[in-house]
């Protein structure tokens, strides 16, 4: 009986990370430009979430000339009993380039699609 249960305690990663608490990419529902002056601009980037219980956890950002591409990231609150209703956060974000120009501002919705916009500097 020993031998058999050390066969099925080997196969579960008890000690290991939660997988409820590794972080995702967040749907960006939408982006508000908050304003431009010089070489910076200040945005609010709207991430939906299923429910409220999920929050900004991180964000990256990849810049190739003139794109410059952002994943935001959320992760789900551990444990928490949260209400089945659509909600969102908000993150804020400065964009600093060292070049005016119009420059285009992707955002990843999903691993595959992505939201954008145009800005001029």
């Amino acid at each position: 009986m020993l031998v058999i249960a050390g066969f099925v305690l080997s196969g579960c990663d008890f000690f290991g990370p939660d997988e409820r608490n590794k972080d995702s990419i967040a749907y960006v529902d939408s982006v508000k430009i908050l304003s431009v002056k010089d070489l910076s601009a200040r945005i609010n980037v709207v991430c939906a979430t299923p429910d409220p219980c999920w929050l900004f956890s991180r964000s990256t950002e990849f810049r190739n000339n003139k794109e410059l591409t952002y994943r935001i990231f959320q992760i789900r609150k551990d444990q928490a009993n949260c209400p089945d209703v659509v909600s969102s956060f908000i993150v804020p974000l400065e964009i600093r380039v060292a070049v005016a120009g119009t420059y285009t501002l992707k955002f990843h919705r999903t691993e595959t699609t992505t939201l954008d916009t145009i800005i001029t500097f």
